[in-house]
């Protein structure tokens, strides 16, 4: 016969695992969805962002080499967590127990394709989203860079933006004006405003007084034909400058600021030996040397080896070959991301295909 005392009591190991285990399983359940974002949450957000640039590196070098870009979006990323208790084997102590937590996260990419995109991609960039990457913080100078093609018929190495770039561009005048504009804009010289043109692609360029006195400022007028004394001057799309207070501007597409940029890519010298590479020549034949027009803009260096993380911002395996941006090259590390910023505009209104590839990950 049987005490309450002895019923009450385990007789083995494995009673008092299952006990102490549903316990704590229960109990921790209530934290398993906090506890599972805190520790994922930060993850999954810092491999999205780095394979994003990771893939538009990867299509600038690409595009460098006259290969077709191909974009990827990851649109959806998901995952489910679960916990409950573990029993392993038994020992002459008993049935051991444990906690088993499970993570399955499902990533949906989808493909940018189709013909809304290709046109986004091929239209020129608007004003509008010069403004926009200006009021975000980027300088002006840096911003007509890589997506003017010309100014008041001044050109910006206009030949950069196209796949097979013949003999040395003219970019000289375009540079000095680029560096009259950053010290006027440093000096809070030159206000830029959207201007009241219909479909707002316009930019009002309002002129500090004290900004005549400077050689910077003689030299801007001087390179766009502009009224020194005008107090305000408007930037519109177009190609002939029709009075002496207008800046018209022809904007790339952002296919031609990428292949623009492109020409930061360092060309491996056997590459350009077998002439498997087109590049732009001097009067002498040797490669032109793009450094001089892009300046600090970007530098996309290569290297037979994988560069280590500590040395690599972003890089990418092309053609059995590592090109790379270097971890402390803040200037080039700001081009790649006005990049991805406007190629998300254009990105953002496209209707996408249903997604065709679902990877779920772990087992």
């Amino acid at each position: 016969m049987y005490s309450k005392r002895d019923v009450a009591r385990p007789k083995t190991r494995l009673g008092l695992c299952a006990v102490v285990l549903a316990a704590f399983v229960l109990s921790g359940c209530e934290f398993l969805g906090p506890r599972a974002l805190e520790a994922g949450r930060t993850d999954y957000n810092a491999a999205a962002k780095s394979t994003a640039v990771d893939q538009l590196l990867l299509n600038i070098v690409r595009m460098r080499f006259n290969d077709r870009p191909y974009f990827l979006e990851v649109s959806s990323i998901s995952s489910t967590a679960e916990a409950g208790a573990a029993f392993g084997g038994t020992d002459e102590k008993g049935i051991e127990g444990g906690i088993r937590y499970l993570e399955r996260p499902t990533i949906i990419y989808t493909p940018l394709t189709g013909e809304s995109f290709v046109r986004q991609l091929l239209s020129p960039v608007t004003l509008e989203t010069l403004l926009l990457l200006r009021d975000a913080g980027w300088e002006m100078d840096d911003i007509l860079s890589v997506f003017a093609e010309r100014m008041n018929g001044v050109p910006n190495a206009s030949t950069g933006g196209d796949s097979t770039p013949e003999g040395v561009p003219e970019f000289q005048e375009f540079k000095e004006l680029g560096e009259a504009v950053d010290e006027l804009e440093d000096r809070d010289f030159l206000l830029f405003a959207a201007g009241d043109a219909v479909g707002g692609n316009e930019i009002v360029i309002a002129v500090d007084p004290r900004a005549r006195g400077t050689q910077a400022f003689v030299t801007f007028t001087r390179i766009l034909k502009l009224n020194p004394e005008a107090p305000v001057y408007r930037m519109r799309v177009g190609v002939i400058q029709d009075s002496e207070d207008t800046i018209v501007i022809k904007t790339r597409p952002i296919m031609s600021a990428l292949f623009f940029v492109g020409q930061g890519v360092q060309v491996p010298q056997e590459w350009l030996d077998t002439g498997s590479v087109n590049f732009a020549v001097d009067p002498l034949g040797n490669p032109f040397d793009w450094d001089q027009v892009h300046g600090d803009l970007i530098l996309i260096k290569s290297s037979e080896s994988e560069p280590p993380n500590s040395v690599a911002y972003s890089k990418v395996e092309y053609a059995n070959r590592w090109f790379y941006i270097k971890a402390g090259d803040v200037d080039s590390k700001e081009t790649l991301t006005m990049l991805s910023i406007v190629l998300t505009l254009k990105a953002g209104g496209i209707k996408t295909q249903r997604p065709v590839l679902t990877l779920p990950v772990g087992g």
